[in-house]
């Protein structure tokens, strides 16, 4: 596992309809709040990732859709 200053990190997180979400662009980044205090989790995306990810949470939710 590739390491940064001897540190690994791997996240998992679980989340529901409830969950607050937020974001804001900032330059040419988008950031992303998932979550509030404690338990957020922030992402912070550049154009192309973000374009990446909107694919792929679009493919999941027919995925999902078409499963029910």
């Amino acid at each position: 596992m590739n390491t940064f200053l001897g540190i690994a990190l791997d996240n998992w997180v679980n989340i529901d309809g409830d969950c607050p979400m937020s974001c804001e662009v900032v330059q040419r980044e988008t950031q992303i709040e998932l979550g509030h205090g404690a338990g957020t989790l922030h992402l912070v995306l550049t154009e192309a990732a973000l374009a990446k990810l909107a694919h792929l949470t679009d493919q999941a939710l027919r995925e999902v859709r078409t499963s029910a």
